[in-house]
């Protein structure tokens, strides 16, 4: 009969992630939109809905401690608690990066560029590509999409490393550009940010299922 209300339990905890998940997807989208469009009202919109993700985090975790606390789930089910209560964490951080974001597009989304629009539209697509994705792979339980998404995570590193670059550029020559260029900055490193989140998803979606932690790869090439 414990199982019986576990099983039960773990369902209503996936349940709740994936609507938590989905929110926190569009979040991102609308966040990369209000730049796209130049429509500064997305962003407000943004601003909205993070006080419904905070809440997610709040009774998630609180059904994760009372299945741990109540039920004791060992072995698999153990790992999905565990996983979840991180997944959750990261969602949490990914709607504050969206936040981030948004809030300094509001402040330069109806001034001049300060460099081609599509250098911004580029990062913020390439990082709405890999939230989706470790979201999908949670849901399907789908290590190898995981795997993907934690290997496609240096195409952000690079564009990151490739904007910034541009931006100092500009700002070095244009003191003018100064100002908006510093938002700029903080906004392709909130983005850069929501890549690596997605990326932890990634990897707890590998322990969920197959029980390896896919964290610092390296240390497993130790003699």
């Amino acid at each position: 009969m414990n199982q019986i209300h576990l099983d039960e339990e773990l369902q209503g905890l996936r349940t709740g992630l994936a609507i938590m998940a989905g929110e926190v997807e569009r979040m991102v989208e609308l966040t990369r939109d209000c730049y796209l469009k130049r429509n500064a009202a997305l962003g407000t919109t943004v601003l909205d809905l993070d006080r419904s993700i905070d809440i997610h985090e709040i009774e998630l975790e609180k059904k994760c401690l009372d299945i741990l606390a109540l039920r004791a789930p060992f072995a698999t089910d153990l790992r999905i608690v565990a996983s979840t209560l991180k997944i959750i964490s990261e969602l949490e951080r990914i709607g504050d990066h969206s936040v981030n974001i948004s809030k300094r597009f509001i402040n330069i989304v109806n001034q001049p560029s300060t460099l081609d629009d599509k250098w911004i539209n580029e990062i913020g697509s390439e990082a709405l590509k890999l939230v989706k994705r470790s979201f999908d792979s949670f849901l399907s339980k789908n290590v190898d999409l995981a795997r993907s998404v934690i290997t496609d995570d240096d195409i952000v590193d690079k564009l990151y490393a490739k904007t910034y670059d541009e931006v100092l550029k500009i700002m070095q020559k244009d003191p003018g550009a100064v100002e908006r260029g510093s938002h700029i900055i903080l906004i392709i490193k909130n983005w850069e940010r929501i890549a690596d989140q997605a990326t932890n998803i990634a990897e707890e979606v590998i322990f969920m299922v197959e029980g390896h932690n896919a964290k610092h790869t390296y240390l497993d090439q130790r003699d």
